[in-house]
């Protein structure tokens, strides 16, 4: 595509093209077989390469790279792609450059390594909470089954995700949050405060007051969880979803139903503030209700109070002036009101109580 300089293309592709061609020369491109590309073992997997640990490719890469330190690829070959203009500098460069990138840890640092999943995972890059579970499931699965590989096991190839996957990515990630507990200077104090304790499962909890509640163990004993960690503003979030977008309160309620942290209100105050769809539902005005049509008897001519609406008010205190030895106190009673439906006139009158 890029030696073609005489064909055309579509115009996203040929301005790509043409880019290319004016910060590379044409002819350092060479095409490379599939047979010869470690990629294709990925892309393309089958039964051929299906044993990555013997196959060579897969680890020391295609034989024209590999036969650099011996100088048998020449500039004529058809494996060329080092030209005049970038000198011997680059070629004694790439042959000191390693191929492949080997790791190893002892059976002591196991537990540790697995636990720390920020340094395998930019938990920043995710916005989601679901999407950073499955995408840990599968690269779990993945090495997994490359265990299985050198173990001569059956792999696993499901197309979905299982319940106990997506429960040991999780698990997984709050023991990752929960190794910066120990990392806190407040960390006795608010142990002491929240009756911290480590569960049978390696988790730290809360212990409260409610161990005899017909409630779940997570909501009796919640995991306690370091709150300046991008996990707890997913789980936050989330929870947001659960509830509909539904408010503040809903929101830490669903949150606690499992998980404690210090300080828990105003952090869901300041994700929620953010939150796009609250804003658009929230910030609109309230429209006026539709008003109905009034019925007959309000707008029809008639007898005066052939229609009459009836109401109470009070109490009032009132004292008799009409009696002359009656007692200096007052009583209480209260107002009736007689209203006529057409021509609003009103007749009022005292009534001894609210019977």
């Amino acid at each position: 595509m890029v030696k073609s300089i005489n064909k055309e293309y579509k115009v996203f592709v040929q301005n790509r093209v043409i880019s290319i061609r004016e910060n590379v020369a044409a002819d350092l491109w060479f095409y490379c077989k599939s047979s010869e590309n470690p990629a294709d073992i990925i892309t393309r997997f089958n039964n051929e390469n299906s044993n990555l640990c013997e196959n060579s490719l897969w680890f020391k890469g295609p034989l024209f790279i590999c036969d650099l330190e011996e100088d048998n690829l020449s500039r004529n070959s058809k494996y060329s792609y080092i030209g005049d203009s970038l000198g011997d500098e680059f070629t004694r460069e790439l042959c000191n450059t390693s191929n492949c990138l080997f790791t190893s840890y002892n059976k002591e640092e196991k537990n540790e390594i697995e636990r720390n999943l920020d340094h395998v995972f930019d938990i920043n890059r995710y916005n989601s909470l679901k999407k950073l579970i499955h995408v840990t499931c599968y690269v779990m699965r993945f090495i997994n089954n490359l265990k299985n590989i050198k173990r001569k096991k059956e792999l696993n190839l499901l197309k979905f995700i299982t319940q106990e996957e997506i429960s040991y990515a999780k698990n997984e990630w709050i023991k990752c949050n929960q190794s910066l507990i120990i990392q806190d200077e407040n960390h006795k104090k608010k142990s002491n405060h929240l009756n911290l304790f480590v569960d049978t499962n390696g988790f730290i909890r809360c212990k409260g007051r409610l161990s005899s509640a017909n409630l779940p163990y997570e909501a009796k004993e919640p995991y306690y969880l370091y709150r300046s960690h991008k996990l707890v503003e997913l789980m936050i979030l989330d929870c947001h979803e659960k509830v509909k977008h539904n408010g503040q309160r809903q929101t830490l309620a669903e949150f606690r139903c499992s998980f404690w942290i210090v300080r828990a209100k105003s952090l869901v105050r300041k994700l929620l503030y953010n939150c796009v769809i609250c804003r658009k539902l929230n910030g609109r005005a309230y429209n006026y209700p539709e008003f109905s049509a009034l019925p007959d008897s309000r707008v029809q001519d008639d007898v005066r109070f052939a229609s009459t609406g009836v109401d109470l008010f009070g109490p009032i205190f009132v004292k008799n002036v009409y009696l002359k030895d009656a007692p200096d106190h007052t009583y209480k009673c209260y107002g009736i009101i007689y209203t006529c439906g057409t021509s609003r006139g009103i007749v009022l009158d005292l009534i001894n109580d609210g019977s």
